[in-house]
């Protein structure tokens, strides 16, 4: 039996999303309730709280189910959506290892690329989702040769130069007034 290494999202990232919901819908639907505590609608918008506090609760849960999961001879890759993707890691040519740098921020975040032969991302893990420590983690597991970039790279940059790696909204440069 072989070692299983999982790895998560920052936890933190939950309790942030569901507390800038909350500072959203909570004095919406406090108008709403007092606003309607006298009429028909009551019961709606009781319904509409109600729901919304359910999506609450079906997004948590697939938060909490994102995950990389590396075994002896897979990587198992869990979406936020719950769609589960098995690569061999006989299939993993490279891992690359970056800080990108993304127009009007103020710091550059780390990057791990688990590539293929082809060049193409099979796994992606972004900083501002995923630790440092976890991304190290997974490049060891997976015993493949590592390239770290010393200097930060941008978006541009990797739209030039790799466009393969990024994600489909992300090789499209943006309309920009030169």
């Amino acid at each position: 039996m072989t070692d299983v290494l999982t790895v998560k999202p920052r936890r933190a990232l939950l309790g942030q999303g569901l507390l800038a919901a909350a500072m959203i819908v909570v004095p919406i639907f406090a108008v709403l309730l007092w606003l309607s505590r006298d009429s028909a609608t009551f019961p709606y918008v009781i319904g509409l709280l109600a729901v919304t506090v359910l999506a609450a609760a079906v997004w948590a849960v697939l938060f909490l189910s994102v995950e990389v999961r590396v075994s002896g001879d897979e990587i198992v890759r869990r979406t936020i959506w719950g769609r589960r993707v098995t690569i061999p890691v006989s299939g993993v040519s490279r891992s690359l290892v970056l800080d990108l740098h993304r127009t009007m921020a103020t710091q550059a975040h780390p990057q791990l690329f688990v590539l293929d032969d082809d060049e193409r991302a099979l796994v992606r893990l972004r900083g501002e989702y995923w630790g440092r420590h976890d991304m190290e983690l997974l490049v060891g597991r997976l015993r493949a040769p590592v390239q770290r970039l010393q200097h930060p790279v941008t978006l541009g940059e990797l739209q030039v130069t790799n466009p393969h790696m990024l994600y489909w909204f992300e090789r499209k440069p943006t309309l920009r007034s030169e």
